[in-house]
């Protein structure tokens, strides 16, 4: 799945998803979830847990729907079942290199080395909580 946001002051992550899916079953049955998100050459990761929620708002579907949702949306907006999947953020952490990469990598390779470990300052971490 590819998170859509809308450009507002708040964004949050919304889901094109169909009805009749596991995944919508679910969201139904435990609202509670987790989102990742990596960049891995970046060595950057985000992770959030929220409250899902389906929605069928045609004007939001509008919104946010584009042309390469077509590959699973045959019938656009039209499609039979289309909906939502909104989550509200509650706890957001995110991880960042604090260095540059070779400089954290020879952090790690000495801690292999020295036994010891790693500096605490390898990486740049954060969590906001709502």
């Amino acid at each position: 799945m590819a998170a859509r946001t809308a450009l507002l002051v708040n964004p949050l992550p919304w889901f094109f998803t169909s009805d009749d899916t596991d995944k919508v079953d679910e969201a139904r049955a435990h609202r509670d979830v987790g989102l990742s998100y990596c960049d891995a050459k970046g060595m950057r990761y985000v992770s959030v847990g929220g409250k899902a929620a389906i929605v069928h708002d045609k004007a939001k579907m509008a919104e946010l729907y584009s042309p390469s949702l077509d590959v699973w949306f045959e019938q656009g907006l039209d499609t039979p079942g289309i909906a939502l999947l909104k989550v509200t953020p509650r706890v957001s952490e995110f991880w960042e290199p604090a260095k540059g990469k070779i400089a954290m990598v020879a952090g790690m390779l000495k801690s292999l080395v020295t036994k010891d470990t790693p500096d605490d300052d390898i990486m740049n971490h954060g969590k906001i909580v709502r």
